[in-house]
């Protein structure tokens, strides 16, 4: 073989790793990839986790979910889990339901500015999302449940200052809208904001005109 043989036929090899590379990415997306990185057993107990969930077994879910943690710590959607299902438990002690709401309440019930029960639950899944945005810092649902949470505790510059980033991270997706509307709800009945409170739920009706709870909420405030 001459050397512009041997050439060719390098470059033939180099170019073909590079489609077979890149054809692995098409076939395994991303999260398909770092899924594959977890722990089988992690996984497992992951699953359980979200089918407790979803039956509303809430003390099971989140047994389930600690479980996934300790095998592998750094499983970001079981943090998620983990954190959503005690802010679920929080929920339910302050006789706000589950089933109605949407990540920021439901237009169906009376708004509750501070919970006054659950507060255990609220700071573990405080813990939850906190050590969740450390490990993916734009995380944006991850901010907008922070900022939920402040909310639900009463600390409304953290709550407003976590819904920002999330809106940052999110300006017109459903995580950022709902950000939005939970900033209005403090603006209009915790600070009296009305005139900015419609500004932020006008944005989300101009990006989103279904999203239910911002036009529910400028319907509170025309009456």
């Amino acid at each position: 073989m001459t050397k512009l043989e041997q050439e060719e036929n390098n470059m033939f090899k180099i170019f073909t790793i590079l489609v077979m590379t890149l054809n692995l990415f098409l076939l395994f997306p991303t999260s398909v990839l770092a899924q594959s990185k977890i722990d089988k057993q992690a996984i497992k107990y992951y699953s359980e986790g979200t089918r407790y969930s979803e039956q509303g077994k809430v003390e099971d879910a989140i047994t389930a979910f600690k479980k996934a943690l300790e095998i592998d710590p750094n499983y970001a959607d079981a943090h998620y889990n983990l954190g959503k299902t005690y802010h679920q438990k929080a929920a339910l002690a302050n006789d706000v339901n589950p089933d109605q709401m949407s990540s920021k309440g439901s237009p169906k019930q009376k708004y509750k500015p501070k919970w006054d029960k659950g507060l255990v639950e609220l700071n573990l899944a405080l813990k939850e999302f906190q050590e969740l945005v450390r490990l993916q810092p734009k995380a944006a649902d991850a901010f907008s449940m922070l900022g939920l949470i402040y909310h639900n505790k009463g600390e409304y510059d953290e709550a407003i200052k976590f819904n920002n980033r999330a809106i940052e991270l999110d300006p017109t997706g459903l995580d950022g809208q709902d950000s939005r509307h939970d900033i209005a709800l403090i603006y209009f009945y915790v600070q009296g904001k009305k005139k900015e409170a419609i500004q932020l739920l006008n944005q989300n009706l101009k990006v989103n005109p279904n999203h239910a709870f911002s036009r529910q909420l400028l319907k509170v405030i025309g009456e």
